[in-house]
């Protein structure tokens, strides 16, 4: 049975707050990640400060640009290798984390699909499945295909959005070497918009992708390249559905950080003269900041739990 996009939202948002306690999951992973990005921060300035310190860096004063790239590359060689390992070991861990949590997610809101039954009129309790240790074990079960299928469908991506940058690239570096300043500006806001043509609709059905290649690896308990493969499939198959159903939850995201946004913007815009003033709305910012992120990570379950929805056990 092929659900109407009505029947998907109405299911998504049961399960979501049937099953609310996956939210504090995810607002557990932001304080993760936060905290590695503060170990990254100091993971990369601090050899650079180092290296400036004992080598004493000057920048060259001749040649062109790419010669003066060049020339800092080369004899910073050693510094801007282990910054690029370092990011991409950073890059790694965050996606892991991602798939960890999002495996566990999507466990909890297949089995409430499994549970609730296919009926006009749907109660809330019939999705409540979650339990520490169901999310637990579907997080510890799925988080490596995930994590690949992480890393396959946006390297997709981004062996694509080669094609434009290397067009871009071409058309500036022979701008620069004709020394045209119009030629230059033209080429680079073309460049720009070619990437935003390009990268955005993109974006949108890697994302879709992704998602639907979750769920199916979770519910079918298939590998990344089976999942990858049957969440293309079916997602280009039944494209319409899975777009609206990702765009109006995307409108709604934006609008419940917009709402939330203006709700809290009087206290960050008066002004802090005194301390006693940054002691009473000090807070409030804090109390901002978590209920915006609550209220995203809601509607990203609400999105997880709707390609559960959509989502069949066997093709």
């Amino acid at each position: 049975m092929k659900r109407s996009i009505a029947d998907v939202l109405r299911r998504g948002v049961l399960s979501t707050l049937a099953n609310w306690p996956v939210i504090l999951t995810r607002v557990v992973e932001m304080f993760v990640v936060f905290g590695v990005l503060v170990v990254a921060a100091v993971g990369l300035i601090v050899p650079m400060l180092v290296s400036a310190g004992v080598e004493r860096w000057t920048l060259p004063t001749r040649g062109n640009g790419w010669e003066m790239m060049l020339q800092i590359l080369g004899e910073h060689a050693a510094l801007f290798s282990y910054l690029l390992l370092f990011l991409a070991a950073i890059t790694l861990i965050l996606v892991a984390v991602h798939a960890f949590v999002n495996a566990g997610a999507a466990r909890i809101y297949v089995d409430a699909e499994r549970a609730a039954p296919d009926a006009a009129q749907l109660r809330r309790e019939q999705f409540a499945v979650f339990t520490l240790e169901r999310w637990s074990a579907g997080a510890r079960a799925a988080w490596l295909p995930i994590f690949w299928i992480y890393n396959g469908a946006w390297s997709v991506a981004a062996l694509i959005l080669l094609v434009p940058i290397a067009i871009a690239g071409a058309l500036t570096a022979w701008a620069v070497q004709a020394e045209n300043a119009a030629a230059i500006v033209g080429v680079t806001c073309g460049g720009i918009a070619l990437l935003l043509v390009v990268g955005i609709p993109l974006a949108l059905v890697v994302a879709i992708w992704v998602q639907k290649a979750v769920i199916i690896c979770v519910a079918r308990g298939v590998a990344a390249p089976e999942a990858l493969r049957s969440g293309w499939a079916e997602s280009r198959a039944d494209f319409l559905r899975h777009f609206v159903v990702f765009f109006l939850i995307g409108i709604v995201s934006a609008g419940a950080g917009s709402v939330l946004g203006s709700a809290f913007a009087p206290f960050s815009l008066i002004p802090h003269h005194h301390d006693w003033w940054s002691l009473l709305f000090g807070p409030m910012q804090i109390i901002s900041f978590t209920l915006q992120s609550a209220a995203g990570n809601a509607v990203g379950c609400w999105l997880i739990a709707c390609f559960a929805a959509m989502t069949r056990e066997r093709p």
